[in-house]
């Protein structure tokens, strides 16, 4: 079944909403959410899955003002990069500003999981070429993670904003965390001082 939406007309001009994909996920899905550069988004439930988005030069998809409905519509790919079953489902996720961490928290759970991809940590000055990431992509990649104990159950977690643009490592990673004790929790990403590699140790701050 496909919907047509109705246009929604500014200043006179017309703008719709175009299917451009169907993904199929493992379950039933609670929660999800984009990476930094809308290159991969997280989805989530009984399972946790890493979308990466396909880059095909005949995929992309073009948008035009005006057009013509019998313009074919073009479609983009995403396929799974990596995915996990949690002890608990999932009700909570975020990604951090810089796209390099996010967070998960089950139902009644008083364990936030921090998780960071292993391959991905480097210097900040250090880049990769296309060719690099795409290999880095096509190769199967891996995650961990570091718990964040609360007395008690989770209700919601929350990053601290900062530019896409920063060089990694320039700032640590801040991640607000509310409990039902009533009281929200800063935890800050430990900077080592001489190289500003993101040592995943986080740190409670009051």
């Amino acid at each position: 079944m496909k919907i047509q939406l109705k246009p929604l007309f500014f200043q006179g001009l017309d703008y719709w909403w175009v299917e451009t994909a169907r993904i199929k996920t493992q379950c039933k899905v609670t929660t999800l959410a984009w990476n930094h550069d809308a290159t991969r988004f997280l989805t989530a439930g009984e399972y946790l899955q890493l979308w990466q988005h396909e880059v095909n030069e005949d995929s992309k998809v073009k948008f035009d003002i005006g057009i013509d409905e019998s313009t074919p519509e073009k479609t983009t790919s995403w396929s799974c990069l990596w995915k996990t079953r949690p002890a608990n489902s999932i009700e909570f996720l975020a990604y951090s500003s810089d796209g390099s961490l996010f967070a998960t928290a089950g139902a009644n759970d008083r364990l936030v999981r921090v998780w960071y991809q292993n391959q991905q940590l480097m210097l900040p000055n250090q880049s990769l070429s296309q060719e690099a990431i795409r290999q880095a992509v096509c190769s199967n990649i891996t995650f961990s993670f570091v718990y964040l104990a609360h007395p008690q159950s989770v209700t919601g977690i929350s990053w601290r904003k900062t530019s896409k643009y920063m060089p990694r490592g320039s700032v640590g990673n801040m991640l607000v965390t509310s409990c039902q004790d009533n009281i929200c929790r800063i935890w800050s990403e430990t900077i080592l001082p001489e190289d500003g590699i993101g040592n995943v140790q986080l740190l409670f701050i009051l």
